[in-house]
């Protein structure tokens, strides 16, 4: 549905009670059993929060039944607007060094709240230290799960499900997620793209769509580190709602070997990483936007 914003005042429009009200939208759409509306439970004074009851909404919130509906205002009747889907967020809490145990201690907070998204925990990753193709990979363009852009570093993306391979060599991430990706293994996820006719070539995405080929009710948040010696990520017990926490362990001896970049000072040296979390939705199409 379109609006003529010049002869409309589209922020009222789309702020009526009326796009909210489920019973009121039922009721005009329920006389023909093919256009009932869909429902979702939401608190009242945050639509993007879900919730089952009313304690699981801030600030004195509600949660009520409301249409699964979406307004918002676009230019250019919307032809160039994204896919917008729901998103995971990651939060750096606190980092501290441990020198009884040589290690960096890091918290992280994330929302596990988003149905149908894989999360992946990743750091960065050296090869050698401070080599170009290395330090390639702390630019954000460079992340391989994007769509193809037009500068240099941008043209290494692909935005299909075949990147989650680049993803795992070219950062590291738990092991789960390299067990799951089944290298090395017979009848793992890279098996299952080359058998569904991906060429395994640079943004070239397998005949499959990525809900048929990925199992969206995993994360891959915990665990060892692929390729570290005393590194993981687990789970902080404490019970929440709305997110989770992570705590993180990152031995002094695999940051130095393949985690950070080294610059020497006169009286020691700096090393500089970086925490990062993949959010995979899968869709019904061959592309992947994670």
């Amino acid at each position: 549905m379109a609006c003529d914003s010049e002869n409309s005042n589209i922020d009222k429009f789309i702020n009526m009670r009326f796009f909210s009200d489920y019973d009121s939208l039922a009721a005009v759409f329920t006389s023909n059993e093919k256009y009932r509306l869909h429902a979702v439970l939401r608190c009242s004074n945050d639509r993007r929060r879900t919730c089952a009851s009313n304690g699981e909404c801030l600030d004195g919130g509600t949660c009520q039944t409301i249409a699964d509906t979406s307004m918002r205002i676009i230019s250019a009747g919307g032809s160039t607007a994204p896919l917008d889907v729901s998103s995971s967020a990651l939060q750096l809490i606190s980092i501290d060094y441990d020198v009884k145990q040589t290690a960096f201690l890091v918290r992280i907070r994330f929302d596990n709240t988003i149905s149908n998204t894989i999360d992946v925990l990743y750091v960065s990753h050296i090869e050698s230290s401070n080599m170009p193709g290395s330090l390639a990979t702390f630019d954000a363009d460079v992340f391989p799960c994007l769509a193809t852009g037009t500068a240099p570093t941008q043209q290494q993306r692909e935005n299909s499900v075949c990147c989650l391979d680049r993803l795992h060599w070219e950062y590291s991430t738990v092991s789960a997620f390299d067990r799951y990706l089944g290298a090395g293994l017979e009848g793992g996820i890279r098996t299952e793209i080359a058998r569904q006719g991906a060429r395994l070539e640079l943004d070239s995405a397998p005949r499959n769509d990525t809900k048929d080929l990925l199992d969206a009710s995993l994360d891959f948040v915990s665990g060892d580190f692929s390729r570290m010696s005393r590194s993981y990520a687990s789970l902080d017990p404490t019970p929440t709602r709305g997110y989770k926490d992570v705590n993180i362990y990152l031995a002094l001896e695999d940051v130095e070997l393949f985690v950070a970049t080294r610059d020497d000072l006169q009286n020691g040296h700096r090393l500089r990483f970086f925490i990062g979390m993949a959010h995979i939705k899968p869709t019904s199409s061959d592309r992947d936007p994670a």
